[in-house]
């Protein structure tokens, strides 16, 4: 959320709520270590520019479904590390990028199927995101029709479990 950023960083001294910064467990760009504090590079980078402006606030560490409601609904709220997509460009405002994200599809060793676009078009596959995530709509713009995607919370199942499993 820059905008919000730069906004503060005019009326920190007025400030009289905390900002609230959401982020989620994502290694190596932010999780919880083991003295229970956010860390990771992008972390890192945060706490810097907060430094830097003077403003009190508070990392909270949650779910992905969980933060990124709390940045959409707090007015007080931050997020990071955030997937900048064509359909959250009018979401947010966007400060600066932390990194280049980069997306795989993964599949069981034993899978013989050919991933081409006929095969995802037909319905072959079923494949997980989660609720929120940029990879979501990503799949949708491969050609992955709705009814083939599992979409839901992150704590509410692993895709590795899940592709362990045989469920996707």
């Amino acid at each position: 959320c820059g905008c919000l950023v730069l906004s503060l960083y005019t009326a920190a001294p007025a400030l009289a709520e905390e900002i609230t910064i959401y982020t989620e467990d994502y290694l190596p760009y932010n999780y919880m270590s083991e003295e229970n504090r956010v860390e990771g590079i992008a972390t890192d980078l945060v706490r810097q520019v907060m430094a830097e402006a003077g403003l009190e606030y508070d990392i909270q560490l949650s779910p992905w479904s969980r933060t990124y409601r709390g940045a959409l609904t707090n007015p007080y709220g931050l997020i990071y590390s955030l997937a900048r997509t064509a359909d959250r460009e009018g979401q947010f405002d966007w400060l600066v990028p932390l990194a280049k994200p980069d997306y795989y599809l993964y599949a069981r060793a034993d899978e013989t199927r050919p991933v081409k676009r006929e095969t995802i078009e037909r319905g072959d596959f079923r494949v997980h995101c989660v609720n929120y995530d940029a990879s979501c709509g990503i799949l949708r713009k491969a050609g992955f029709r709705d009814v083939d995607i599992w979409e839901n919370a992150a704590e509410a199942a692993s895709p590795y479990i899940l592709l362990k499993r045989k469920r996707i």
